[in-house]
């Protein structure tokens, strides 16, 4: 099931419950000269445009269900990287 688009723009905490048994990661994108943080699950989602905050992506993870977090990572790609593959 894709996430529409008009939910991508910020997801309420109790729609992260679906995606639940899933494992999630949080991708730091570069996006409108901002850093997005967004939430990328082994199913392919990417729940998108939470504001550009570490404490705010963490509190989002957190949403996604406890059995996850130990499974959850912070990752973020430098900048220059990001630019680069931005360009392409």
């Amino acid at each position: 099931m894709e996430i529409p688009l008009w939910k991508q723009t910020m997801l309420n905490p109790m729609e992260y419950s679906e995606y639940a048994n899933m494992s999630i990661r949080i991708i730091y994108e570069y996006c409108n000269k901002k850093i997005i943080p967004c939430i990328k699950t082994n199913k392919g989602f990417k729940i998108h445009r939470i504001e550009a905050d570490k404490k705010l992506a963490e509190m989002a993870l957190n949403h996604v269900g406890h059995t996850e977090r130990h499974r959850a990572e912070l990752i973020e790609e430098p900048v220059k990287q990001r630019r680069r593959r931005m360009e392409l």
